[in-house]
């Protein structure tokens, strides 16, 4: 309470165990002083934070994660079969069962009648579906935020949530 509870209980993953599972799901060259890791873990950040295709993301990498949009199913199927979420696949399940389940959502929203974010500026377009799904029609939302220090651009991150603010929630 006061949100839905849902069928399934999730261990949260942290990093090294990310790591362990992309390993097992995509073989990489060795080579020294490399972290061939980090730029696939970019890569699902950008695809699920990011709201963007896979296919898309895999191509702005120039070959450096080639297969990801194969990968990207597999490793979300894997999270959900040993009953796991990374930080991001949060996120994103939070979303997907705000969108697809009316009662979730609709007691998700009567808890979070007013809703203050901080750091505004570094939403994703993940995180502001969340918040804005959160919100509801009222969209009773405080934001605070600099535009001019946004960090997470690498995942989706955009200032123009904070600019646009009044915008997005007229309410708030």
């Amino acid at each position: 309470a006061p949100f839905v509870a849902q069928p399934t209980t999730m261990t949260t993953i942290t990093e090294p165990d990310v790591r362990r599972l992309i390993g097992k799901l995509v073989e990489f060259p060795r080579k020294r002083n490399s972290d061939p890791v980090a730029l696939w873990i970019e890569a699902l950040s950008l695809a699920r934070l990011g709201l963007r295709d896979p296919h898309e993301v895999e191509a702005l990498y120039d070959g450096d994660v080639d297969g990801f949009a194969a990968m990207l199913p597999r490793y979300r199927h894997e999270l959900s079969r040993s009953r796991s979420v990374d930080y991001d696949e949060q996120i994103v399940r939070a979303i997907e069962i705000l969108l697809t389940d009316v009662t979730a959502r609709a007691a998700a929203q009567r808890a979070c009648r007013v809703l203050l974010v901080d750091e505004f500026q570094d939403l994703t377009p993940a995180h502001h579906l969340l918040v804005s799904l959160l919100a509801g029609p009222d969209a009773c939302v405080f934001g605070v935020g600099d535009d001019d220090q946004t960090i997470y651009g690498f995942n989706g991150a955009d200032p123009q949530w904070l600019i646009d603010f009044a915008q997005h929630f007229p309410h708030a």
